[in-house]
């Protein structure tokens, strides 16, 4: 079957071409999901903060604490998480609560109200 994740990016321009059918890998381990067959064969990042992607850059990112311990079939997170030291928020939700109330006080800038065009989905 198929898994309905899919991640919530900000400044990442990619193609997703759905195409290209998905081909199960081995299990993750200690997990009932399965790798892709062929990692990047279906997404391709472009861009990265306005900058080109690098495949052997490090970027920093900021995931919930589920998804870093590899809830939502992102166990290379948890990989990660166990590698390098993360700074952890306990409270993933009171730190947006705090974001919307205070500095946007309330209100979802304009900029963001509409698709920005950063993916592309392929599907025919």
């Amino acid at each position: 079957g198929e898994i309905g994740a899919f991640p919530q990016v900000a400044g990442i321009e990619m193609t997703v071409n759905a195409t290209v059918p998905y081909e199960r890998g081995e299990l993750y381990p200690d997990s009932t999901y399965a790798s892709p067959a062929a990692p990047g064969a279906r997404v391709t990042i472009h861009t990265v903060g306005g900058a080109d992607f690098g495949e052997d850059e490090v970027y920093a990112i900021v995931v919930l604490d589920f998804m870093a311990q590899g809830g939502e079939t992102y166990y290379q997170f948890r990989v990660a998480s166990e590698k390098e030291a993360p700074i952890a928020l306990s409270f993933d939700y009171e730190a947006l609560v705090g974001y919307m109330i205070g500095p946007l006080d309330h209100e979802v800038p304009e900029r963001y109200r509409e698709p920005q065009g950063r993916i592309t989905i392929i599907k025919e």
